[in-house]
């Protein structure tokens, strides 16, 4: 499998399930991003902060999947997986996971509950989710309409050189590919652990999700200095709403723009002389030029 797949970007996923890991151990055995299980139904799962946190902090890119299952109203879920998102922004586009079979309503149900669910995140959070399934589930959960070709695809096929694409897709983002890899290799504390190929090298992998890098302006003449629009605005550590907050400004206060993160377009931060601070967040804007 590794052979022909040598080009590949490769990586993890693990929920409470894998215990205490050691994402230093993963990222040093050559994965280069994890999946981490976020949430199912409206409960978090138990490990997934700490698990975000050091994925965070041993290098790894960092994805999130939210376990879509029928014991609650699919746009409610979403919510509760966009709010998680808010605060724990993810590098890979957040992931529904599509594949549970206990309760599951008929296909028309199960179709609407999913499109439901990624529609409300996109509308909270203004990014397109990755759907994982495996080809037999979307053959029977699933339909061939086209709208579904615009979200990537992250298949589950074992034991194969090659993973069947369901219709409509022509080809996989991410293969998830075995769930029995080694689990003390990759630092985790269960027997076996789910793998995965990235559709791309580690360069293109990185590429594909640099956006989400902190990015300095070009050089200018004249620097850019913005206005505080909103009565308090916090200064953070980082630029993200689970970094430490370390002050406050307020009302009118100007700031001179050092660099720049954007996560998408609702979510920009920028860097002053003080720390980071939200420029636009889900959509209100908290700071304007002044020009």
């Amino acid at each position: 499998m590794r052979s022909s797949m040598a080009d590949k970007a490769l990586g993890c996923d693990v929920s409470h399930w894998q215990g205490e890991i050691n994402f230093e151990k993963m990222h040093d055995v050559g994965a280069s991003f994890v999946f981490l299980k976020a949430s199912q139904a409206t409960w978090t799962d138990r490990r997934f902060i700490e698990n975000y946190r050091a994925a965070k902090q041993a290098g790894l890119l960092v994805g999130m999947y939210h376990y879509l299952d029928w014991s609650v109203p699919s746009g409610q879920q979403a919510r509760y997986f966009a709010g998680l998102i808010a605060d724990y922004p993810p590098d890979i586009e957040p992931v529904i996971d599509y594949e549970e079979r206990r309760n599951a309503p008929n296909r028309l149900a199960a179709i609407s509950a999913l499109n439901a669910f990624i529609q409300t995140v996109e509308d909270l959070i203004g990014r397109l989710c990755v759907i994982y399934t495996s080809p037999g589930y979307w053959r029977e959960y699933g339909d061939t309409s086209d709208r579904w070709k615009k979200y990537p695809l992250w298949v589950a096929h074992y034991g194969v050189t090659r993973p069947t694409v369901p219709v409509p897709w022509t080809d996989w983002l991410f293969w998830q590919y075995t769930d029995k890899g080694d689990g003390a290799l990759y630092g985790v504390e269960s027997k076996q652990i789910d793998l995965n190929w990235f559709n791309g090298t580690v360069e293109q992998l990185q590429q594909r999700y640099q956006s989400n890098s902190i990015v300095s302006p070009p050089p200018i003449m004249n620097p850019v200095r913005l206005r505080v629009v909103v009565p308090v605005l916090n200064i953070r550590q980082g630029p993200s709403t689970s970094s430490a907050r370390i002050g406050d400004l307020r009302h009118g206060t100007q700031v001179i723009v050092e660099s720049i993160k954007v996560e998408n377009a609702r979510r920009v931060w920028i860097k002053h002389s003080v720390g980071w601070s939200a420029l636009v967040y889900d959509g209100s804007v908290f700071m304007q030029e002044i020009l």
